[in-house]
């Protein structure tokens, strides 16, 4: 498999990389797929995105500063109930594959599974620095990555990421829950090109302050379009 000169401004993970972790409560488990700064802990992050499988009914954790979006990956979804806390709304429900849902760390809803477990993609920015976006999207077509896009992670489909290295032409393929990590230097022209069904993940964040190391700076086109 094509592998990705370490000098370039982004990092391939493979699924296969992937680390599963059990919860304490044994309500589910999860498994990071990127996190930053690269050297963070759940205390310092800036941004953190992961995947969990939520096996029974309960509360989500409280993450006091942290702004949250979930897209519904599998399974037939979640009620989530945000009624206990004042002012945070009301129900959402969590059934169409590739939904998503936003919340604040301080009032996590709690969560009544609708027929069993659901597998689910997590989006955390610490408010005080960023902000964040989850865009779905979806092939066929080709689309051109913007300057502020963090991380691209494959739902479904083989897809190809075009334009990493200008003296080697070949499209990196890329597979379901492999991701891409973009650091935010200048880049160049990236794309990537979805087949028919296939469904990518795109992540932006936006930082309040320019010099802030991001791994994505905060000026950049609008998030992606297809060609």
């Amino acid at each position: 498999m094509k592998t990705v000169d370490a000098q370039l401004p982004l990092a391939i993970r493979r699924a296969a990389t992937l680390e599963t972790t059990l919860w304490s409560n044994g309500r589910g488990a999860s498994c990071e797929v990127a996190i930053c700064p690269e050297s963070a802990s759940m205390d310092n992050f800036i941004w953190r995105a992961s995947m969990a499988q939520v096996s029974v009914d309960g509360a989500f954790s409280t993450f006091p500063g942290i702004d949250r979006t979930l897209v519904l990956l599998g399974g037939a979804g979640m009620e989530l109930d945000l009624t206990r806390h004042v002012n945070a709304g009301s129900s959402h429900a969590l059934r169409e594959p590739l939904s998503t849902f936003g919340f604040e760390g301080e009032t996590p809803p709690e969560a009544k599974l609708v027929d069993g477990p659901t597998h689910d993609f997590n989006l955390m920015v610490r408010r005080e620095f960023a902000t964040g976006q989850v865009a779905v999207w979806r092939g066929p077509g080709q689309f051109v990555l913007p300057d502020d896009l963090v991380l691209l992670f494959v739902v479904h489909g083989r897809v190809a990421l075009t334009g990493v290295d200008l003296n080697d032409p070949e499209p990196i393929p890329l597979e379901a829950c492999d991701s891409v990590k973009l650091n935010g230097i200048a880049r160049l022209n990236l794309s990537i090109s979805l087949p028919e069904k296939a469904v990518v993940l795109a992540v932006r964040v936006q930082m309040h302050d320019d010099d802030a190391d991001t791994g994505a700076p905060t000026q950049g086109r609008d998030i992606g379009h297809a060609r």
